[in-house]
Formats: C-alpha cells, structure tokens, sequence
C-alpha cells in the first residue's frame, strides 16, 4: 500500500504561488455629450489667474510718536501772583474701525502743553460719519492720517473694492518720561513797601499711561475727557487700562557768582531719581464691542469708497464714507496725585502744590485687520461718486 505524505513535506516541498498576469488596460477616449467637437477639440481654455476675488483680507501697520509736555496751568491774578491752576489730563483719540486714523487734534493741546507728532499727522482728519470727503486735500500723495498701504496705489484693496470693514484692531503705546523743566510759582505784592516777593518750585511727579476704549467716536472730543480730570476720575470709565511711569528730572536755573562779582548762569538737575518706561496695548473687535453675529450684515459698522473719477489722479478723485458707526481708542498721560481741584490752592500757606507729570515720548503702534468686499448683490450698499456722495457738505472736515 503506498505511502502518502502531505504537501509541503520533504518529498513534495512547498506549493510555489501561482502568476498573476493583468491585462493592460486601454484608456478610450469619450466624449461628452455637447462638448468639443471637430476642428476645436484640441482646444484647451485656460483659467484666468488675474480674475480678482470677491474679498480679500489685509493687514495694515502704522507707527508713529509724539512729545507730550504735561504741565500745571497758572492763574495770574496781578500784582505778581500766581497761583497754581488745574492739573492737565493729555489724551488723543484714534478712530478704531476706518481708515482715517486720527478723530481730532484740537484738544490735545491745553493751556501750557504741547504735543509733537513726528510726522505732519495734523494735516487733516475726518472725525464726522456718514460723509464723503477727498482721500487727500491735494496733491497725489497719500496723507499721513490714513492707515499706510490702503490708498497709496491705484492697485491698492482701498481702490479696488468699495466696502472696507475692520474686523480687528490692536493699538500698542509706550511711555518714556523725558527731561522737562520744573513749574514754578511766584506771590508777592510789587506795590508793597517794601515789596515783597516769593517763589515756590513744583518737581515732577509720577504719571498714569491710560488708554480706554468707547462707541462714540463723531465730534471733536468723543471721549468726554478734559484738561481737568483727574486719575481717581479714569477709574469710574469702563474698558479702561492703567500703567504708572516715573517722571524725569526736573531742571532748574541757577546763578553761580564769578570772581569779577558777576553771576553765571547755570543749569541743575534736581529730583532726577529713576525714570521708568510704561506700556499698554488694547485691542479692538466689533463683533465682540457690539455683539454682532455676523459683521458684513451690519453695514453701519462698514467704510465706503466712490469710484475713481480720474484713473491718472485718484486721491483727489476719490472720496471715502466713514461708517456710520464710528468706535474709537484714547490714549494719554494724567499725573497720579492732585492735592486740589482746579484753580485750588494758595502758593503763600500751601504745603502740598500740584506737580506735572514732566515731558514724556509716547510711540505707538497700530495693527488694522480689514475685510475688502464688493457690493452686495442687491446693490444697497453700492456707494455714488464723488459728486453725490458730498451732497451731505463738509460739516465734520477739518483742515488744519
């Protein structure tokens, strides 16, 4: 009887796996039903790569710095009396959601302070909404109060697209306290005998950076702020941030006698101590500020151009809408301590006097995220040319 062993023993070995072959398969060409046929079949349209979409989302960057002066206002009341006046509050408010930067400069400027920009930003701003007005009072050149980058070409996402809406928005600022001069008192009476005279030096003192954001941004001073408010007044406001920076030294003249009995002038520095840096930075959303489910159906919240009249002179030909809308960011500088209110205080008895909060370099820096569409389809929001859009007038323009 023979043997039988099973598969994949010595005898038989192991089964080798069997070959596989695949036909090759042939790609027939089929063709649609109303598509290319005869002499234009091999014709292949190319995509337009200069088609220019509906929307676009860019980012726009603007630096810029200034010296601010802080100092205690005087009131002169004859006979060589001066008694202290009120405590300046140095503030500047920024448009947050249009491209023109600034709302107005006319009030940062109170009695005895001054404020240096570095560039010529004073030039114009538009602080009024839902008015046209020209992108620049003349000339070609863009002006330094709007967001760098939107208007500078014709090419620009300001020229190209009617609708800009911010959809973010964040302001840094930094304070650096400088060398300013001290504030000095004088009292006395010239018509006495004999007349008598007196004097009383106020150093500087720390300062409070605060920066504070509101809705109202129309008018000359959205943020109701004055001259005369105070820290302790700063505290009360809502969306409002803090930081304190020491004060520089203050200088004061002096009179150094010579050997032929004639005195020399000369210059001291007193109270130096440490100066130190403050910085804040506040950021913006409309969506979040009002909110808003969706910001391209809030059109009020929504900047407007016209269409450019003259191609070869567009920033004269071309005006721009504030939204209707305006929100706004302020910034300034207020010293930390006031003794008295305003026009309080008596140089003769007084101990405590107010104190400026010194010269101080404030450097800021904006980031405007904006969203460029067209109009909508229904065409609402489709702007008119220069000529309609400026049928409201001038009211808000200012030209300084």
């Amino acid at each position: 009887m023979p043997k039988f062993r099973r598969r994949g023993g010595k005898k038989y070995g192991r089964k080798r796996a069997k070959k596989t072959y695949r036909k090759k398969s042939v790609k027939r060409m089929r063709v649609k039903k109303g598509g290319k046929v005869g002499n234009y079949a091999h014709v292949q349209l190319i995509r337009p790569l200069s088609l220019k979409p509906l929307s676009v989302m860019n980012k726009y960057v603007f630096y810029t710095k200034a010296v601010v002066e802080n100092a205690i206002s005087k009131v002169d009341l004859g006979t060589d009396q001066v008694f202290p006046g009120q405590q300046q509050c140095q503030y500047v408010t920024f448009h947050a959601n249009t491209p023109f930067i600034f709302n107005d400069l006319d009030h940062t400027e109170p009695p005895r302070c001054n404020w240096q920009f570095e560039n010529d930003v004073a030039d114009r701003w538009f602080n009024d909404n839902g008015t046209g007005h020209p992108l620049s009072p003349g000339g070609g050149t863009a002006m330094p109060t709007v967001l760098p980058g939107f208007f500078d070409q014709v090419s620009r996402a300001g020229f190209q697209y009617h609708n800009h809406t911010c959809v973010g928005y964040k302001i840094t600022v930094t304070a650096s306290p400088m060398m300013n001069d001290a504030t000095r008192y004088t009292y006395g009476d010239s018509t006495a005998n004999p007349p008598t005279s007196g004097a009383r030096v106020v150093p500087n003192q720390a300062g409070v950076l605060f920066i504070t954001k509101h809705s109202t941004a129309a008018g000359s001073n959205p943020s109701g702020l004055g001259a005369s408010t105070t820290y302790q007044n700063l505290i009360t406001k809502p969306f409002t941030k803090f930081r304190k920076f020491k004060s520089g030294g203050a200088t004061v003249g002096v009179n150094i006698p010579s050997a032929a009995g004639t005195p020399l002038q000369g210059t001291a520095i007193m109270a130096a101590g440490s100066r130190q840096s403050a910085s804040l930075s506040m950021s913006y959303s409309p969506k979040k500020f009002h909110n808003i489910k969706d910001i391209r159906d809030a059109q009020q919240f929504t900047a407007q151009t016209s269409t450019v009249s003259d191609v070869t002179q567009p920033q004269t030909s071309t005006q721009m809408m504030n939204p209707r809308e305006l929100d706004a960011i302020t910034v300034g500088i207020v010293p930390e301590f006031q003794p008295y209110y305003a026009g309080s205080g008596n140089v003769h008895t007084s101990v405590e006097m107010p104190q400026p909060c010194g010269k101080v370099m404030l450097t800021f820096k904006i980031e405007a995220t904006y969203l460029h569409t067209e109009p909508t389809q229904g065409g609402n929001n489709l702007p008119a040319g220069p000529e309609v859009m400026n049928v409201g007038g001038d009211g808000g323009d200012a030209a300084v």
